[in-house]
């Protein structure tokens, strides 16, 4: 065998099919550092978390919640379809909800009425705490929207 051939057979090999492109993909979104302090979200610790918000919205979003007497909601659990075809399934540690008595584009580009309540929840991935928005909106097919 030709030198030229033995030395072939050591070059890099890629062991995750799209790994590389995945990264490069990750590089190109922007990501906003927040720092959280205490009584920022409902239900969660009096400590300081820093927490990584990326802008991605994803229309098709389960959501398991607790509605109390009163007519409020509260969320327990979402899962979503990833590029995959599997559910991710998140547990929300906090949240804090929020709503507005106006029409508004937030800022992450969804289009909210005086009846869309937002929630913002925090998640832990791998191991890093999170914060998303739930969106949600009772008057247009009851469906969950999740900005990322």
């Amino acid at each position: 065998m030709p030198r030229a051939d033995r030395a072939s057979q050591f070059l890099p090999f890629a062991a995750l099919k799209g790994f590389e492109e995945a990264l490069r993909e990750r590089e190109k979104k922007e990501i906003k550092k927040v720092t959280l302090t205490n009584g920022t979200l409902d239900n969660q610790e009096h400590e300081e978390h820093e927490i990584f918000i990326m802008s991605k919205i994803i229309n098709e979003v389960d959501v398991i919640c607790e509605h109390k007497s009163d007519g409020s909601i509260i969320p327990l659990k979402f899962r979503f379809m990833n590029e995959d075809g599997e559910y991710d399934t998140f547990t929300v540690k906090g949240y804090r909800e929020s709503k507005r008595k106006s029409t508004y584009t937030t800022a992450d580009g969804i289009y909210a009425t005086d009846s869309t309540t937002i929630f913002e929840c925090m998640i832990t991935v791998l191991g890093m705490k999170r914060v998303v928005k739930l969106y949600y909106d009772p008057r247009t097919n009851t469906t969950w929207r999740l900005a990322i």
